[in-house]
Protein backbone atom coordinates (compact mmCIF):
# COMPACT_ATOMS: atom_id res chain seq x y z
CA UNK A 1 0.00 0.00 0.00
CA UNK A 2 1.15 3.26 -1.19
CA UNK A 3 1.42 6.33 1.28
CA UNK A 4 -1.12 7.87 -0.65
CA UNK A 5 -3.48 5.32 -0.46
CA UNK A 6 -2.77 4.25 3.67
CA UNK A 7 -3.61 8.09 4.17
CA UNK A 8 -6.68 8.05 2.16
CA UNK A 9 -7.26 4.79 4.38
CA UNK A 10 -6.81 6.59 7.72
CA UNK A 11 -9.37 9.33 6.79
CA UNK A 12 -11.70 6.91 5.97
CA UNK A 13 -11.84 4.90 9.10
CA UNK A 14 -11.59 8.48 10.92
CA UNK A 15 -14.84 9.07 9.27
CA UNK A 16 -16.34 5.96 10.15
CA UNK A 17 -15.22 5.52 13.98
CA UNK A 18 -14.52 8.79 15.17
CA UNK A 19 -17.45 11.06 13.49
CA UNK A 20 -19.48 11.28 16.57
CA UNK A 21 -21.15 13.91 18.58
CA UNK A 22 -19.09 16.16 20.00
CA UNK A 23 -18.30 15.79 23.87
CA UNK A 24 -19.30 18.68 25.84
CA UNK A 25 -16.17 19.35 27.72
CA UNK A 26 -14.55 19.64 24.34
CA UNK A 27 -16.41 21.90 23.41
CA UNK A 28 -16.61 24.16 26.43
CA UNK A 29 -13.14 24.26 26.18
CA UNK A 30 -12.82 25.41 22.34
CA UNK A 31 -15.66 28.34 22.90
CA UNK A 32 -13.81 29.19 26.31
CA UNK A 33 -10.58 29.88 23.63
CA UNK A 34 -13.02 31.61 21.24
CA UNK A 35 -12.67 35.62 21.56
CA UNK A 36 -15.42 37.93 21.62
CA UNK A 37 -13.64 39.75 19.46
CA UNK A 38 -13.79 39.16 15.50
CA UNK A 39 -11.02 37.08 15.22
CA UNK A 40 -8.18 36.96 12.55
CA UNK A 41 -7.06 33.47 11.11
CA UNK A 42 -3.19 32.44 11.27
CA UNK A 43 -2.12 29.99 8.81
CA UNK A 44 -0.09 27.13 10.04
CA UNK A 45 2.63 25.14 8.82
CA UNK A 46 3.43 21.57 8.63
CA UNK A 47 5.84 19.69 6.10
CA UNK A 48 4.71 16.06 4.98
CA UNK A 49 6.67 15.53 2.09
CA UNK A 50 5.06 11.90 0.93
CA UNK A 51 1.66 13.73 1.28
CA UNK A 52 0.07 14.55 -2.43
CA UNK A 53 -0.54 18.05 -2.41
CA UNK A 54 -4.33 17.82 -3.55
CA UNK A 55 -4.92 15.24 -1.35
CA UNK A 56 -4.01 17.32 1.78
CA UNK A 57 -6.53 19.88 0.22
CA UNK A 58 -9.64 17.32 -0.26
CA UNK A 59 -8.91 15.71 3.15
CA UNK A 60 -8.45 19.20 4.99
CA UNK A 61 -11.82 20.03 3.39
CA UNK A 62 -13.35 16.92 4.28
CA UNK A 63 -12.53 17.11 7.86
CA UNK A 64 -13.32 20.79 7.82
CA UNK A 65 -16.84 19.74 6.76
CA UNK A 66 -17.34 16.81 9.55
CA UNK A 67 -16.75 18.80 11.83
CA UNK A 68 -18.32 21.73 11.02
CA UNK A 69 -21.62 19.52 10.40
CA UNK A 70 -21.07 17.78 14.32
CA UNK A 71 -20.22 21.26 15.97
CA UNK A 72 -22.64 23.46 14.39
CA UNK A 73 -25.67 22.41 16.93
CA UNK A 74 -23.76 22.13 19.77
CA UNK A 75 -22.30 25.61 19.30
CA UNK A 76 -26.00 27.08 18.60
CA UNK A 77 -26.93 25.67 21.55
CA UNK A 78 -24.00 27.25 23.94
CA UNK A 79 -23.37 30.54 21.98
CA UNK A 80 -26.08 32.63 23.51
CA UNK A 81 -25.28 33.76 27.55
CA UNK A 82 -21.49 33.42 26.09
CA UNK A 83 -21.20 35.63 22.98
CA UNK A 84 -24.40 37.83 22.51
CA UNK A 85 -27.46 36.41 20.67
CA UNK A 86 -26.00 35.24 17.01
CA UNK A 87 -28.32 35.95 13.83
CA UNK A 88 -29.76 33.41 12.01
CA UNK A 89 -28.91 30.32 14.22
CA UNK A 90 -31.74 27.81 14.71
CA UNK A 91 -34.53 26.81 12.72
CA UNK A 92 -35.26 27.93 9.04
CA UNK A 93 -39.13 28.20 8.06
CA UNK A 94 -37.68 26.96 4.31
CA UNK A 95 -36.80 23.79 6.51
CA UNK A 96 -40.18 22.45 6.94
CA UNK A 97 -40.76 23.24 9.96
CA UNK A 98 -43.11 25.08 12.51
CA UNK A 99 -41.42 28.08 14.18
CA UNK A 100 -43.08 29.03 17.85
CA UNK A 101 -42.41 32.34 19.59
CA UNK A 102 -43.35 32.97 23.61
CA UNK A 103 -42.36 36.22 25.26
CA UNK A 104 -42.26 33.92 28.55
CA UNK A 105 -40.55 30.99 27.18
CA UNK A 106 -37.93 33.67 25.38
CA UNK A 107 -37.70 35.90 28.05
CA UNK A 108 -34.18 36.03 29.18
CA UNK A 109 -33.69 36.13 33.02
CA UNK A 110 -30.62 38.11 35.00
CA UNK A 111 -27.94 38.56 34.17
CA UNK A 112 -28.46 37.78 30.47
CA UNK A 113 -31.00 40.35 30.04
CA UNK A 114 -31.48 42.45 26.79
CA UNK A 115 -33.58 45.15 25.77
CA UNK A 116 -34.34 44.42 22.68
CA UNK A 117 -33.79 40.97 22.68
CA UNK A 118 -33.32 37.59 21.19
CA UNK A 119 -35.83 34.69 20.32
CA UNK A 120 -34.50 31.17 20.61
CA UNK A 121 -33.57 30.25 17.49
CA UNK A 122 -31.05 33.11 18.18
CA UNK A 123 -32.55 36.11 15.54
CA UNK A 124 -31.26 39.78 17.14
CA UNK A 125 -33.65 41.87 18.36
CA UNK A 126 -37.04 40.07 18.64
CA UNK A 127 -38.62 41.17 21.70
CA UNK A 128 -39.01 44.13 22.79
CA UNK A 129 -40.28 45.83 25.99
CA UNK A 130 -41.57 49.36 25.15
CA UNK A 131 -43.60 52.19 26.63
CA UNK A 132 -45.37 54.88 24.19
CA UNK A 133 -44.88 58.82 23.80
CA UNK A 134 -48.41 59.04 24.66
CA UNK A 135 -52.05 57.82 24.54
CA UNK A 136 -51.58 57.76 20.68
CA UNK A 137 -50.78 53.79 18.83
CA UNK A 138 -47.60 55.25 17.28
CA UNK A 139 -45.00 53.36 16.90
CA UNK A 140 -42.53 56.11 16.00
CA UNK A 141 -43.17 57.08 19.88
CA UNK A 142 -42.41 54.12 21.41
CA UNK A 143 -38.79 53.38 23.26
CA UNK A 144 -37.54 51.31 25.44
CA UNK A 145 -37.33 50.76 28.65
CA UNK A 146 -34.61 51.33 30.33
CA UNK A 147 -34.47 50.17 34.07
CA UNK A 148 -34.26 46.49 34.94
CA UNK A 149 -34.27 44.77 38.44
CA UNK A 150 -34.80 41.55 40.12
CA UNK A 151 -37.60 41.33 43.07
CA UNK A 152 -37.31 38.53 45.44
CA UNK A 153 -35.45 36.54 43.33
CA UNK A 154 -38.00 35.75 41.17
CA UNK A 155 -39.73 38.78 39.00
CA UNK A 156 -37.96 40.26 36.23
CA UNK A 157 -38.99 43.83 35.59
CA UNK A 158 -38.38 46.27 32.30
CA UNK A 159 -39.63 49.17 33.85
CA UNK A 160 -39.13 53.53 34.16
CA UNK A 161 -38.20 54.63 37.38
CA UNK A 162 -39.59 58.34 36.46
CA UNK A 163 -42.82 56.63 35.73
CA UNK A 164 -44.19 54.85 38.71
CA UNK A 165 -45.68 51.48 38.44
CA UNK A 166 -44.95 51.27 34.38
CA UNK A 167 -43.19 47.95 33.47
CA UNK A 168 -43.18 44.68 31.77
CA UNK A 169 -41.82 41.35 33.45
CA UNK A 170 -42.04 38.28 34.02
CA UNK A 171 -41.53 35.71 37.15
CA UNK A 172 -39.58 32.73 36.47
CA UNK A 173 -41.19 29.18 35.72
CA UNK A 174 -44.21 31.25 34.87
CA UNK A 175 -46.28 31.04 31.35
CA UNK A 176 -46.82 34.94 31.12
CA UNK A 177 -45.96 38.10 30.79
CA UNK A 178 -46.91 40.84 33.06
CA UNK A 179 -47.71 44.64 32.09
CA UNK A 180 -48.70 47.70 34.42
CA UNK A 181 -49.27 51.00 32.06
CA UNK A 182 -49.16 54.41 33.34
CA UNK A 183 -51.58 57.19 33.68
CA UNK A 184 -51.96 60.43 35.77
CA UNK A 185 -55.71 60.76 35.11
CA UNK A 186 -55.28 62.58 31.65
CA UNK A 187 -55.22 60.24 28.77
CA UNK A 188 -53.38 62.49 26.76
CA UNK A 189 -50.41 61.89 28.98
CA UNK A 190 -50.85 57.88 29.26
CA UNK A 191 -47.95 55.89 28.77
CA UNK A 192 -48.74 52.18 27.52
CA UNK A 193 -46.80 49.28 28.26
CA UNK A 194 -45.88 47.70 25.10
CA UNK A 195 -44.51 44.27 24.23
CA UNK A 196 -42.78 44.24 20.28
CA UNK A 197 -42.08 41.71 18.42
CA UNK A 198 -40.41 42.04 15.55
CA UNK A 199 -40.72 39.59 12.61
CA UNK A 200 -37.48 37.17 11.44
CA UNK A 201 -39.96 35.86 8.74
CA UNK A 202 -42.21 36.60 5.70
CA UNK A 203 -45.35 34.80 5.59
CA UNK A 204 -48.46 34.02 8.09
CA UNK A 205 -48.30 33.67 11.29
CA UNK A 206 -50.95 32.58 13.95
CA UNK A 207 -51.14 34.66 17.47
CA UNK A 208 -53.21 32.63 20.22
CA UNK A 209 -53.47 33.02 24.11
CA UNK A 210 -55.15 35.31 26.72
CA UNK A 211 -54.91 38.43 28.12
CA UNK A 212 -56.17 38.58 31.89
CA UNK A 213 -56.43 41.66 34.38
CA UNK A 214 -55.25 40.08 37.60
CA UNK A 215 -55.85 43.00 40.13
CA UNK A 216 -59.54 44.01 40.61
CA UNK A 217 -58.86 45.98 43.56
CA UNK A 218 -55.99 47.16 45.51
CA UNK A 219 -54.97 49.34 48.15
CA UNK A 220 -54.93 52.76 45.62
CA UNK A 221 -58.07 52.34 44.83
CA UNK A 222 -61.09 50.94 42.04
CA UNK A 223 -59.76 50.21 38.50
CA UNK A 224 -61.36 50.69 35.34
CA UNK A 225 -59.50 47.93 33.85
CA UNK A 226 -57.13 48.28 30.48
CA UNK A 227 -57.79 47.74 27.30
CA UNK A 228 -55.05 45.39 25.04
CA UNK A 229 -54.33 45.66 21.11
CA UNK A 230 -52.35 43.92 19.20
CA UNK A 231 -51.11 46.43 16.47
CA UNK A 232 -49.58 45.38 12.80
CA UNK A 233 -46.69 48.02 12.76
CA UNK A 234 -49.10 51.31 13.70
CA UNK A 235 -52.71 49.82 12.65
CA UNK A 236 -54.60 47.87 14.93
CA UNK A 237 -55.78 44.13 14.32
CA UNK A 238 -57.80 43.24 17.55
CA UNK A 239 -58.71 45.10 20.55
CA UNK A 240 -59.71 43.74 23.47
CA UNK A 241 -61.92 45.70 26.61
CA UNK A 242 -60.11 43.78 29.52
CA UNK A 243 -62.42 44.14 32.56
CA UNK A 244 -61.16 44.01 36.15
CA UNK A 245 -60.78 40.61 36.86
CA UNK A 246 -61.67 39.29 34.31
CA UNK A 247 -59.86 37.93 30.88
CA UNK A 248 -60.35 36.86 27.50
CA UNK A 249 -59.28 34.58 24.47
CA UNK A 250 -57.78 35.77 21.57
CA UNK A 251 -56.99 34.05 18.06
CA UNK A 252 -55.75 35.83 14.87
CA UNK A 253 -53.17 35.26 12.10
CA UNK A 254 -51.52 38.41 10.40
CA UNK A 255 -49.45 38.33 7.02
CA UNK A 256 -46.07 39.95 7.86
CA UNK A 257 -42.74 40.78 5.94
CA UNK A 258 -39.29 39.72 7.38
CA UNK A 259 -38.42 43.02 9.77
CA UNK A 260 -42.12 44.55 10.23
CA UNK A 261 -43.17 44.49 14.26
CA UNK A 262 -46.12 43.29 16.15
CA UNK A 263 -47.22 45.41 19.15
CA UNK A 264 -48.98 44.05 22.22
CA UNK A 265 -50.47 47.23 23.77
CA UNK A 266 -51.51 47.52 27.20
CA UNK A 267 -53.45 50.80 27.66
CA UNK A 268 -54.37 51.96 31.19
CA UNK A 269 -57.66 53.98 30.25
CA UNK A 270 -59.03 56.39 32.68
CA UNK A 271 -56.56 55.54 35.47
CA UNK A 272 -54.02 53.33 35.86
CA UNK A 273 -54.95 52.15 39.62
CA UNK A 274 -54.63 48.09 39.90
CA UNK A 275 -53.80 48.16 36.14
CA UNK A 276 -51.80 44.52 36.30
CA UNK A 277 -52.98 42.80 33.25
CA UNK A 278 -51.38 39.30 32.09
CA UNK A 279 -50.28 37.82 28.47
CA UNK A 280 -50.12 34.58 27.49
CA UNK A 281 -49.21 34.38 24.24
CA UNK A 282 -47.44 31.90 21.09
CA UNK A 283 -47.00 33.11 17.37
CA UNK A 284 -46.45 30.55 15.16
CA UNK A 285 -45.38 30.50 11.79
CA UNK A 286 -46.58 27.23 9.73
CA UNK A 287 -43.94 26.67 6.47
Amino acid sequence: MNPDQQTERLLEDWLDDEARPMPQHVLEAALEAVSRTTQVGRKGRFAVPWLNQRFVVVAMAAAVGVLAVIAAPFVAENLDGLFGPQPGIGPDASAGEALVWDPAADFRNSPNQMNPSPDRYGNVAVWSYLRSASDAHDPAGYSALPDFEVVNGNAMLWYESDLFSLLIGHRREEPTIWFHPWSDGNRANNHHAVLGWRSPVTGIVTLSGRVEHTEPTCIVGLTDGTTFSIDHEGTTLRTIVVTPGEGEAFEITALVASGEALYFVVDPGRASNCDNTSLQLTITHEP
